[in-house]
């Protein structure tokens, strides 16, 4: 029998104080936590969403042999569509193998997934750990515009109103220090500087100063207010060893998000490095296991 604070009731009972109301669980969740505590087993297929949702309900009734089961259910799942979901759960519930699968997949293309529909929708604590991660495979003009369309949709979401469109102090505001700090514009070309955030209005005079000095300055080294060192990104596979050795890897000869989404879980289950450090996997390696896991499947 399931004890805790669960739904509890008493047949043929009319009183109301012998039910115990759960509110932040979904009914049909909570049954298949009941069955996987009866019978140690999922019954059915789920999806990332309910197995996040289920993650939590097995997190706050201490079940943890599911919890270790529906992490690395889920880290079977993630493509770059869902990915976002995914590390919200693994930031919130602090699961370190979950977060380092969701950012080996961001690494891969993080610009398809600036461009989901989630990334919009992001917390802002969330949106900061992504800000502040170091291997982002997209200029920093490209992180600059991600956070602005974040603010744009949090400005419309405060507002009440989509057809106002959000001044820059407004759009300040709702970035605040914490993540605009974040944001390398020291490493941006000077004219997309200048065109861009340095005439946006999010910046002050005394930011855009500062920025400048730090770049042109052949004076005593200039504090910078922002980080001033280029992100480590991940190198294409035309300039990797390992890439011009290998006679085919259907994940490195086709780069597509696409491909990338329907892959992911095919060729990336256990990470594989090349052995040059140039770029994230190895051809050979990841061939190999991929036939590893046909052969275990036949």
């Amino acid at each position: 029998m399931f004890y805790g604070q669960c739904l509890l009731w008493k047949e043929n009972s009319n009183d109301s104080s012998s039910i115990v109301m759960i509110s932040d669980i979904h009914p049909s969740v909570f049954e298949v936590l009941i069955e996987y505590l009866y019978t140690g087993k999922l019954g059915m297929r789920i999806s990332v969403s309910d197995s996040i949702e289920l993650m939590y309900a097995a997190s706050k009734y201490c079940v943890d042999d599911l919890v270790l089961h529906l992490i690395s259910l889920i880290s079977e799942l993630i493509t770059l569509d869902n990915v976002l979901t995914v590390l919200e759960a693994a930031i919130l519930f602090n699961y370190a193998e979950l977060k380092a699968k969701c950012w080996t997949c961001i690494e891969c293309d993080t610009d398809h997934v600036f461009h989901t529909e989630k990334f919009v929708q992001l917390e802002r604590n969330v949106l900061r750990e992504i800000i502040q991660h170091e291997p982002l495979n997209v200029s920093e003009i490209d992180v600059y515009h991600a956070v602005v369309r974040w603010a744009i949709a949090h400005c419309e979401t405060c507002n009440g109103d989509d057809d106002v469109e959000p001044n820059p102090e407004d759009l300040r505001k709702v970035i605040g220090e914490e993540i605009l700090y974040l944001i390398r514009f020291p490493t941006m070309h000077p004219v997309i500087f200048s065109d861009g955030p340095a005439s946006s209005g999010i910046l002050s005079t005394t930011e855009i100063n500062n920025i400048f000095l730090k770049k042109f300055s052949t004076k005593a080294p200039i504090a910078s207010l922002f980080i001033a060192t280029p992100r480590i990104r991940i190198e294409t596979p035309l300039n990797c060893p390992c890439a011009q050795q290998a006679n085919f890897c259907s994940f490195c000869s086709d780069h597509s998000s696409e491909r990338k989404s329907k892959e992911i879980n095919m060729f990336l289950s256990p990470n594989c490095y090349c052995r040059c450090r140039m770029r994230k996997y190895c051809p050979r390696r990841t061939i190999s296991r991929y036939l590893q896991l046909q052969q275990n499947i036949l």
